[in-house]
């Protein structure tokens, strides 16, 4: 019996000793593992492709036919589109939507010169960016290049933006296409919607207390990794998920009845009633959803030699309310701040511009401005120019000369 429980312990000891060995090696020797998964690889960019563009001619909206197409991995541009939408529903201008060969509402790329001064800011986002509703030349991505090259800097914008599309997307995105185009800076746009879920890109869920070790981690990435390519990943955030995180976000709040920029229990309200778009922003849950995607960012940013920075855009019910509730903003930054990624919040300066192009009656008030925007998150062209010159004076602190 004694010598029974002694080979016992001397097994258990050589156990300790060969996890122990392993822990120290994966430590010394292997990158912290991966907690997303991706079905999409990037290919090496050799330039335009195919320039016969197809054309059409919409009324109202680009979602009526031709421009968008579905992929395993999410929503994407068709490339070569020359599309023209007569009155568009936002802006009521007529305007052109030109794609590139590679599925970017952007010129031809051509491949990056070699020349230290020249810089390639890759942009993804959702429509904020991609702005359907404006003519090219008027949209962010130009106006940030435009002002660059007023200050004499060679700086090249790309505009990978999908209108609809969620964090998840954009990171399928750079990862098919945006990488082999050797951004030295990406910008990511986040809009508090962004939580929802995409094809073709899955996080991996492991108990945390695996993550205090590096060795039963990779081994239980690796498993869970082989378990998820065999199952089809779901188009959107579970809705038994999204309902818990909205029962959750009541149990934690008051409400109240009214108009949203009345009391902060009335904004609330508006939050809960808005949960499946960018109320869920308010849910502790989306947030813990959305770090492993941002840390994947921020790691690929590491392995592919680019600077990763968000730009944060709020909704226009943040910006017209006298009270300030930013816990999305909170949230973000604290995530950033652990990644070490700058962050531009626009809210603030939002708020200011909006408060400069009115008077303090705007906050108890039933109107709807379209000063800065045109709806809850779309910018109007006034909006837009300043939403650049901020987006520019950001990268511009971020790239010296």
């Amino acid at each position: 019996m004694a010598r029974t429980k002694l080979n016992i312990v001397k097994l258990l000891a050589i156990i300790v000793f060969v996890i122990a060995a392993n822990e120290i090696a994966c430590r010394i020797f292997l990158p912290a593992p991966q907690k997303i998964i991706t079905a999409v690889k990037a290919k090496d960019y050799l330039g335009p492709q195919n320039l016969d563009k197809q054309t059409s001619t919409l009324h109202e909206h680009p979602d009526e036919g031709g421009l968008y197409r579905g992929t395993p991995t999410g929503r994407r541009l068709n490339p070569n589109r020359i599309v023209t939408i007569e009155n568009h529903r936002l802006s009521k201008k007529k305007v052109v939507i030109e794609t590139n060969s590679i599925g970017y509402r952007n010129r031809e790329i051509a491949i990056k010169p070699d020349d230290p001064d020249y810089k390639r800011f890759l942009f993804l986002g959702d429509s904020i960016i991609f702005q359907d509703y404006l003519n090219e030349d008027e949209t962010i991505v130009r106006l940030v290049e435009a002002n660059a090259h007023k200050d004499n800097r060679k700086w090249e914008t790309i505009n990978a933006a999908v209108g609809a599309i969620s964090l998840k997307t954009e990171l399928a995105i750079l990862l098919e296409t945006g990488l082999s185009l050797k951004p030295n800076v990406v910008v990511l746009n986040f809009y508090l919607n962004d939580f929802q879920e995409s094809k073709g890109v899955d996080i991996i869920k492991l108990p945390a207390w695996l993550e205090h070790s590096r060795f039963l981690y990779q081994i239980a990435t690796v498993i869970a990794q082989q378990n998820q390519k065999k199952n089809k990943t779901k188009p959107e955030v579970e809705k038994a998920d999204l309902a818990q995180w909205q029962t959750n976000f009541e149990k934690s709040h008051r409400f109240a009845p009214g108009l949203f920029n009345e009391s902060p229990e009335a904004f609330n309200t508006l939050i809960k009633n808005s949960f499946s778009d960018f109320g869920g922003a308010w849910s502790p849950d989306a947030w813990l959803y959305m770090q492993p995607l941002l840390e994947e960012l921020k790691r690929l940013s590491t392995k592919n030699n680019f600077k990763l920075v968000i730009v944060f855009h709020p909704a226009y019910y943040q910006v017209y309310t006298e009270f300030v509730d930013n816990y999305p903003q909170q949230q973000m930054q604290h995530i950033a701040q652990e990644l070490n990624v700058p962050v531009l919040d626009l809210l603030p300066p939002l708020r200011t511009e909006a408060l400069r192009l009115r008077d303090p009656s705007m906050y108890h008030s039933s109107e709807i401005y379209h000063d800065i925007f045109y709806d809850q998150n779309h910018h109007t062209e006034t909006g837009t120019v300043f939403v650049a010159n901020q987006i520019y004076s950001f990268l511009n602190g971020l790239t010296p000369p």
